[in-house]
This record gives structure tokens, sequence and C-alpha cells, in this order.
């Protein structure tokens, strides 16, 4: 074979065999075992390439080579060829091994680092891992797992089983009932298993669970966390969602939840109470709000509302079932949740915030005109100082005229500090802190006249930035007040030395500093003068009189009452010292902080006073013997009505025999009175004095002795007391009894012999000239005038018992309201031609008196007769006013205290004239019957007493004043009435009507029956007459076709007139009735006034007044 071919085989088998070492080595770096085999199989090829390079080199130096070289090259290109084959075949599949064994490396390690990255996020976490086994034996834990038990050690959990701790909501048996559920191998959760510690501490727990296979067979894996303060932070929002929904309610806001559609998922009682309905969930809010606002807020703002946005906004929903829109304010946000977005909404009905708004508009605009009416100034500026606003008193406070001249303007145009370097913009910034800021300031006006002015000013934020509002003032008053206080101080240091009182000021450590010239005089010498270093405290004198404890008390600021003592100044040693009896005073001067700066200390002389009250003890020692002595009681009480003192008399009076028995008792238990009580009452509460009150003293038997006391209010030390003198007056009102007798006696016989002389007078002008006409029968003319003479007797006559009846107070009155004025002016039609052209009548209307219920032709007749008096006290002629004036009666006025009035209004009728007057001496008699002072045939003497009576008979009262020489007033007082006023009727003189009806007369007197009679018949009237209420009631039994009933209304048998036409009127309900009587019990009055309906004829009548009211009653 050729040397060339030799030497390839060569090449190529050193080529295999490095090949072959290569790859050798390099699958020592995919396998863990067995690298010894690959490390020889890859040294055995290097050998083996080593030798095969020096075979070659020995070959290439001889170029040739034998048989058994090249057998020997052949078998080892074979074998590194079959090696380089074999070894590359296996290699693909060590890298691969390799690889995979790696990668498995590198997920152990990933896994340990996870493992531990895991287990330090859950020690992290503080919650607590346990791995159990399928019984529940615990294999692995970690320390918080341990704490979580209660366990000390590791050794006490690990091997034990979790039941000794766990319990589930079922208790301990929780554990093994749970532990076949885990082959599925799924994720669990408990989150209500309780762990009981060795201290049967129950600590709730929460737990995350799930097996998984492990060598060593199936685990449990758990995560176990304390939920304690989950659990309570879950029933804190629980209470606290309780809490505001209670809160909700309380508030009666409304609240509901709708949809994304607009339908109610929940509401409140509140809601349902402003739409006025039962139940509204599932419908839709477009039921109860205007379309309007469905469109606004069910559509679009719920398709728009953002999940952290509150939106606030005013709407109105609808009342059922009156459909009244209700104003109401919402708070809305929206809440996304799985089934979509849903709206709360707490609504609040705003009503009453409106009204309140209105009012408080009305509120600002009544301030505001508060403000205005004040005087005071306020302005509104910017921060720049410019006015934006301000109202006309600011204007005429700057000298301005109206507010537009001044609005626009800056304060520097007439604020005068802008001229010492007052910065404007830096004071308006000061107010951002929106307090109240106080400022004295000086304006200037126009004319260069300075203005005081005080400021009250506050910032304000507004849209348009910050604004100053302020309140001005002109104080130029108060700057002159505070001058004068200056100038008051100066005349206070003034008084300070003049004061009449002796006054001293110290230091708080005793040392004085000053004292007035009343002390100097007091004491006789200037104190700072001859003992400059005087400390009071310090003073024996002083120290032993008021005592050094209480001294140095009230030094210290104690405010101590000290009583009077003698003063020794003598005993000082200075010339002219005088000693004296002083009460010391001593008060303290604090600082603004409370400290004592100073003590005044005051000496009130008493020098003079103590011995005053010397000569008033003995004085007093004198009047008690006096007062012992009396026969008057005497006593002292309390405001309260206790006795404190009373001598002998006093306690006779009582009931009692001695002091001790009454002292300290209540005088009411022993005094009786009504208007007495009143008045002493009036004494204690308001002081002042009484004289003799009439009071009634109860014995203990219960009889009373009447007195008389007198007493007044004084101050005794500082309080009051009632010092009273109490008299016997029982034989003084015996005697006076036993007087008022004799007087009645001796009044009703003077009554009786003037009633007696008057009508014994007319008597005998009727007997005379009855005899006379009969004796010249014959001659008409003769029989004419002595006929008109016994007419006027007899007109005399019933005039005469007319006013006594008036003065008895029993005349019949028919009282109606009537205008006071137009009674008066009735009256005077009548007067001038009675009183003559001499004497000038004057009457004064008042329209503003009120009505008055009165008889009006009384009334009439009283002014005629107060006229006629006044004529005749006015020979000469004169001047007569009458007038009517209102007058109000309280509580204090005379009359109500004296008990003539009640209290209220009332209306005075004054007649006054210029006459004569009225001695004061017979005053107080002119309302007696038959007292004249006119001369024979002048007078009766019964015109007063006529207008007394007529005056009482009202509920009034009469009233004269007079002056020699003056005139008279005479005073009636009439009650006022509230009613509209009747017409009064003018008394019209004319024929005397006639008629044709029948009447019924019954009257027991047979000649005035006749009378009567016969009247009636000439004026054309049927008539039928009886003498007694039997016989009445027979004859109109036996004709019952009368038209009216003329009564008399004293009748004999025991019935009047009242009761007769009672009885006819049960019969005949339209029988007309008329009464007659010379005097009126109380069968148609009642207090001197005539029933409603009931018609009275006064006898003596004439034909005219009979037939003139006998027509009135038919035909009413």
């Amino acid at each position: 074979m050729s040397f060339s071919l030799y030497l390839l085989v060569f090449c190529l088998s050193i080529a295999l065999q490095f090949s072959a070492c290569i790859i050798s080595l390099s699958a020592m770096r995919y396998v863990h075992t067995s690298r010894w085999v690959w490390g020889t199989l890859a040294l055995a090829m290097l050998l083996m390439g080593v030798r095969q390079i020096i075979t070659l080199l020995d070959a290439w130096s001889v170029s040739s080579f034998s048989g058994d070289l090249w057998l020997s090259a052949l078998l080892e290109l074979s074998i590194a060829f079959i090696l380089c084959v074999a070894l590359g075949i296996r290699l693909p599949g060590l890298v691969a091994f390799n690889r995979g064994l790696k990668t498995a490396n590198n997920e152990r390690e990933a896994l340990v680092e996870s493992e531990e990255k895991y287990r330090a996020l859950i020690e992290s976490t503080g919650a607590a891992f346990v791995i159990v086994d399928t019984k529940g034996n615990v294999t692995e834990c970690n320390e918080t797992y341990l704490k979580l038990t209660g366990r000390s050690g590791l050794c006490d959990v690990i091997g034990h089983n979790t039941a000794e701790w766990v319990e589930g909501p079922c208790g301990k048996d929780f554990v093994h009932d749970v532990m076949p559920h885990y082959a599925d191998k799924e994720i669990k959760i408990y989150d209500n298993l309780n762990i009981r510690q060795l201290d049967n501490t129950v600590i709730p727990v929460e737990a995350h669970s799930r097996a998984t296979d492990t060598p060593e067979g199936i685990r449990i894996m758990t995560l176990v966390r304390d939920i304690s303060e989950r659990k309570a932070a879950h029933v804190a929002l629980e209470d606290s969602e309780e809490k505001y929904r209670s809160l909700i309610e309380s508030t009666g806001t409304g609240y509901v939840i709708l949809d994304g559609k607009g339908d109610v998922i929940d509401c409140n009682e509140a809601y349902l109470k402003m739409l006025g309905r039962d139940d509204i969930v599932g419908h839709n809010l477009s039921e109860w709000v205007s379309p309007r606002e469905t469109e606004r807020f069910v559509k679009r703002e719920i398709a728009s509302h953002s999940e952290k946005e509150v939106r606030v906004y005013e709407s109105e929903i609808v009342h059922y079932p009156d459909n009244v829109a209700v104003p109401v304010e919402v708070y809305s946000k929206a809440k996304y949740t799985n089934e979509g977005v849903s709206v709360m909404a707490l609504v609040r009905d705003v009503s009453d915030r409106k009204a309140a708004r209105s009012a408080l508009k009305e509120s600002e605009e009544k301030y505001r005109e508060l403000i205005e009416s004040t005087g005071v100034g306020y302005v509104i500026l910017d921060v720049e100082g410019r006015v934006i606003e301000c109202n006309p008193a600011y204007s005429n406070l700057i000298g301005r005229g109206r507010p537009d001249e001044v609005v626009g303007h800056n304060l520097s145009e007439w604020w005068l500090e802008v001229e010492h370097g007052f910065d404007i913009p830096v004071e308006m910034q000061a107010h951002s802190d929106f307090e109240l800021k106080l400022f004295n300031l000086i304006f200037r006006k126009p004319d260069g006249s300075p203005v005081p002015v005080e400021i009250y000013s506050r910032g304000r934020q507004t849209a348009d930035g910050l604004r100053i509002v302020g309140l001005v003032r002109d104080v130029s008053e108060r700057e002159e007040v505070r001058k004068k206080l200056e100038a008051s101080e100066q005349q206070a240091s003034l008084l300070f030395q003049h004061s009449p009182i002796s006054t001293a000021i110290f230091t708080p450590d005793g040392q004085l500093l000053r004292a007035n010239k009343a002390h100097d005089e007091l004491w006789g010498f200037v104190l700072h003068e001859v003992a400059p270093e005087f400390n009071i405290l310090e003073d024996e004198q002083t120290n032993e009189r008021i005592g050094k404890d209480r001294l140095a008390a009230i030094f210290k600021g104690q405010q101590i009452e000290l009583e009077p003592f003698v003063y020794r100044s003598s005993e000082l040693g200075f010339a002219n010292a005088r000693d004296n009896t002083v009460l010391p005073l001593f008060f303290p001067l604090f600082d603004g902080k409370g400290k004592v700066v100073s003590i005044v200390q005051m000496h009130i002389d008493l020098t003079e006073r103590v011995a005053a009250e010397q000569k008033l003890s003995e004085r007093e020692a004198l009047y008690r013997a006096l007062v012992e002595s009396t026969d008057a009681g005497y006593v002292v009480m309390s405001v309260d009505k206790r006795v404190l003192d009373a001598n002998a008399e006093y306690v006779r009076l009582t009931g009692h025999s001695d002091l001790s028995e009454i002292k300290g008792q209540f005088t009411r238990q022993w005094v009786r009175g009504g208007m007495g009580l009143a008045a002493f009452s009036q004494v204690l509460e308001h002081g002042g004095k009484v004289d003799n009150v009439r009071l009634d003293y109860v014995q203990p038997d219960g009889t009373l002795i009447p007195t008389e006391i007198s007493a007044a209010r004084v101050e005794s030390r500082g309080d009051f007391k009632i010092v009273a003198l109490v008299r016997d007056i029982s034989e003084r009102l015996e005697s006076e009894g036993r007087l008022r007798q004799a007087q009645k006696m001796d009044a009703i016989g003077k009554l009786t012999g003037g009633v007696a002389h008057d009508f014994n007078n007319l008597l005998a002008v009727i007997l005379g000239n009855s005899e006379l006409a009969m004796a010249h029968k014959l001659d008409p003319s003769s029989i004419d005038r002595y006929l008109k003479a016994i007419l006027d007797a007899a007109e005399r006559g019933a005039d005469l018992t007319h006013r006594l009846l008036a003065f008895s107070r029993q005349t019949p009155l028919a009282p109606k309201v009537v205008d006071i004025n137009a009674a008066l002016e009735n009256a005077c039609a009548l007067l001038q031609r009675l009183i003559g052209e001499d004497v000038d009548l004057f009457l004064l209307k008042n329209p503003d008196i009120p009505n008055c219920e009165v008889d009006p032709r009384e009334l009439e007749n009283v002014i005629i007769n107060l006229a006629n008096n006044a004529r005749d006290a006015m020979p000469n002629g004169g001047k007569l006013t009458i007038e009517a004036n209102r007058m109000v009666c309280d509580h204090d006025n005379k009359w109500v205290d004296i008990g003539e009035l009640a209290e209220g209004e009332y209306v005075v009728v004054s007649v006054t004239d210029s006459g004569t007057g009225i001695a004061p001496e017979i005053l107080h008699r002119v309302t007696d019957p038959f007292f004249t002072t006119k001369d024979v045939d002048k007078g009766t003497g019964l015109g007063l007493s006529m207008a007394y009576g007529f005056a009482k008979q009202s509920n009034g009262h009469l009233s004269i004043y007079s002056e020699l020489g003056e005139g008279t007033t005479i005073n009636i007082v009439l009650p006022s009435h509230a009613d509209e006023a009747h017409e009064i009727t003018k008394n019209k003189v004319g024929i005397a009507p006639r008629g044709n009806e029948k009447i019924l007369v019954v009257e027991d007197d047979p000649a005035l029956m006749k009378l009567v009679r016969n009247m009636l018949e000439i004026l054309g009237y049927q008539v039928e007459a009886a003498g007694t209420v039997e016989k009445g009631v027979e004859l109109y039994r036996q004709h019952e076709d009368f038209d009216m009933l003329l009564t008399d209304m004293i009748l004999p048998g025991g019935r009047n007139g009242r009761e007769l036409a009672d009885e006819l009127l049960a019969i005949k309900p339209t029988l007309k009735v008329m009464y007659m009587s010379g005097y009126t019990e109380n069968a148609v009055l009642h207090h001197g006034r005539l029933d409603e309906g009931v018609v009275l004829l006064q006898k003596p009548f004439r034909t005219v007044e009979l037939s003139t009211m006998v027509r009135q009653v038919l035909d009413s």
C-alpha cells in the first residue's frame, strides 16, 4: 500500500482519538455520577492519540512502515471511529439529561425561595399557618399560630390534634366533621371558628385551607387569622349604621334608594310621610315628582352620577292625595353594585326653611330699617378701601349729600389718619381673619371740620373677594363726655379732700398714704405731718379696739363689719388731739387682677349720736310709762303682722291676760274688718299711715269689740315695723247710735211736718175754692175761677208727691240708652223761657262722651229743677252753663273708696251758675227734703232732694261745689253704656185722642174708678169697671170682648194688678194691659226700674195724659 494512504489512515485515527477524548470530557459536564469512567476514557483516547502521533512521526522520518503498523493503524482507526460514533450518539442524551437536572435544580431552588418569601409574607401579615394531616394532627405551624392557641412551645402543638382548641359552630366535633370534605382539594373558608386558649379565652378566627399531596400523604395547609378586631369593627359598624339610621329617623329626614330606572328599592317612614303614601317600593320616582324633575333626575342625572360625587339640589315632590307640592332638598350619591347603579338620596322637607328664608329676608329688611332709624352709618368696602355700598347716614356723616356721591370713592378722601401714614390697603387686608375689629378714627368733612367716629368692622368673603362691612357711629358727644370724665376725676379728687366724712387711705401693709380734711378736723391734727410714718397695723388702740387678727384680715382684702368704739387720740400725745366715738369702715381697692392695692378707712362720727341715743333712751322710757298708763292699746308689729310688743290694754282687747300669750302671734287671729283691713294692708305694703280705721277685735267667746286704729310703718335699724294705737269705741258707738236714732226721729218729724204743712195748704185751697164754687154755682164766671184754683192746687200736690217719691228713690223709672248731648239739648229748649232773658244759657256739647242708660223724662225734670234753683240764685241775672264730660273712676277714686260708685266709666252732667253760692255750714244739708233758704212760697226744698234721689236710683252720684259770691256747680254722675242710643221723643201738647174700644177698668177707690170711667166714656170708649181682682175676672169672663185692661197696681184682697193682668193674659194673650198707680211696689219694678214692656200711668193724671197713653197702648 502507498505511504500516503498510510499517513491518511494515521491522521484520521489521531483525529478520531482526540475527538473521542473531547467528547468524553464534554460528557463529564452533564453527568453527576460515574464521572471517573468518562475521565478514564478521555485519558485513554488522549494517550492513544499521542502514541499515534509519535508513531506517525517515526514513520514520517523513515518514510516507510511495516505491515504490523498498518494493521495497528487500521485497528486503532476502527476503534476510534466506533468510539466517536458511539459517543456522538450518547452525547445529546446526556446534554438533555443535564438540562433536565438543571431545570429541576432551578425549580427546587425557586420553590425554596418562594416558600421562604411566602412564609415571610405570612409572618409579616400577622397571620398564622398550620399544616395538619387528615386526622387533624398538627405537623407544622408558625409562632403566630402557637401564640394564637395560647400554648407556650411547639411541643404543645405539633403532634396534637386541633380539636383540642378549635371550636366550630357545633363545638369541638368540627375538626373531625370537616376532614372528609378535603378530598376534593378545593380551597375552603371558615369564618365562624373559635380558638379556645388554655385560660378559656375564646378568640374568633377565620381559616383558609386546602388539601395537598405530599410524600407523607395528604396534608391540609391552613392560614388562620385573628378576626377579633374585625368582628368588633363589624359590630361597631352595625351599631353605627343603626345609630345613623335612628339619627336620620329622629331628624325627620327621608331617605330613598333607587335603581338605574328610578324605581324605589327602599325608603323610610319619613319619606313615605312626605309623599302621603303607605308603600312605594317598586314604584317609579316619576309618580310624585314633576315631569321636569323626572326628565332631569331620573333619566339624565342617574346616568351621569359619579360614584364619588354627592349632588345637592332643591326639588319638589307631590303629596298624595291633595297634590300639594312640597319643597325638598336632596342629597344624592350613586353606588355601583353587581346589579348596576343605585342612587341613595336623603330628602329633607324645606318648607320651614323656605319660610325661614322669607322671614330672614324680612328680618334683614327690618334690621336695615333699624340701623337706618338709629342714625348709625354702615359701609361696605373692598380691600383697596373703595366704597361698594353705604347708607345715607354714612354719607351725611362724612359731609356728602347722598350715597351715590360716596360709592366708588376711596376712604383716603375723608380719613384724616391717612395724612399720618395710615395704610388703608394694609388695614383692609387685616380683615381677612374675619374677626370683629374696633377703630376710633377721625373723619374730615369737605369743609375741613373733623368728626370723631367709632367703627366696628369685620371681613366677609364673597364671590367678588374680601369685603369689609363696617358700622360707623359719630362719637363727638362721647368725646365730650370723655373730656368731662377727666374733669370729673379731678373733681372727685377735690371731693375726697372736701368730703365731710373722715377718710384715709393706707397701703396693704398699713402705711398711711393720704387723708382728707375731714379726717384732720375730726381728730384735731394733720396725721401725715405729726406722724408721717404712721402705720395703722402697728397702732395699739386700733389693734385693741378692732382685734389684731380682724385688722390683718381686713388689710388682706376681707370686708368685716365692725362695731363703734371710742378712740382716744389724746393718748397719742399730739397737740389739740380729740377723743371721738366712731364707727370704722374699711373697704379694699383691687386692681384688674384682683390684688389689693390700697385700703380705704372711713370714720363715721357717732359722738353726737351716742349722746342723742342716751337722751332718746331716757325719753323712750318716759313714753313707755305714758303708753302703759293710757286707755288706748299700743302694739308694735312686724310687716307680716306678728306682735313684737304691746301694752296691757292691747292684750285685753285681744282677749288675753298677758303679753307672753300673744307675742310672736299673728294679729289676724283676733282682727276682723273689711275696708279697715284693706287700708291697714296698704300701710304694710306701701308705707305711710292710717288714722281712725274701723276694726273689730274678736274675743275668745266670739263677741266683738269695735275699735279704731291709727297706724304707721316706721323704719327701725334697717327693718320696717308697724306701730299702732287701738282705741275701744264700744261706748262711743253706743252713744252715736242713740244720737242717730234721735236724729232720724227728728228728720222724720221734720219730713212729716213739711209734708203736712204743704198738703194742709193745698187742701185749704181746694176746700175753700170748692165751697166758693158751690156757693156761686149760678155764676159760671166765678165757678171757672174757683175750679182753676182747685186744679192748680191739685197739680202742685201731684208735683210735691212726685218729688217726694224721687227723693225716696221710689219713682218708677223707664230707662233707655240715650245720647246725653241730645237729652240736654231737649231740656235746654224749654229752659230759656223758664229762667228769663236776664240769664245767659250756655250748652257745651262734648262729642266724645259715651251714652248713658237713664229715664230721659226724669233727667229733663232734674235739669229743669236745677236750672230753676240757679235762676233763683241769680236775682240780677247771670250765666248758666250746662255741660257733660267723660270721667273714669279707678280704685284710687275717693267716691269708689267710700263705696258711692263702682270702678268704671261715667258721664258727668254739670249745671253751673254764677249766683250767690251756698254757705259752707249748710252745704251738707241742701239735699235734705224741705230744706230751703228761699222765702216762703218761693220753693218747696225738694229740688236737690229729687236730683239726689234720681242720681242714686240711676246707679250714679251727685256732688255739689260752691263758693260764696262765685256760684255753684251741681255734678250728676251717671254710668256710661256701650249700646246705641234710642231716639228721644219730644213731649207734644195737643188734643186728647179718642177711640171706641172696650176697656176693663179695675180700681179699688170708688171715686177714682168713677172718675176714670167718666174720662174714658167722654173720649168715646166702652167701659166696664170693677173694684177688686175677683170682680174684674168675673166681668172679663162675662164679656170676653175687652180690648184693654186698665188696672190699679195696689188692690185689696191680697192680689195686685200684675197678678190680675197675668190671669187675663192667660185667657187672651192679645189683651192690651196698662197700669196706674200713685205708689208702686216691686210687682212691675226691679231696683226702681219698670220691667220691659210695662206701661205705667202715674197718679194723679189729667184727661190728656190718660187719653194719650191709652191710645199709645191700644195702637202698639
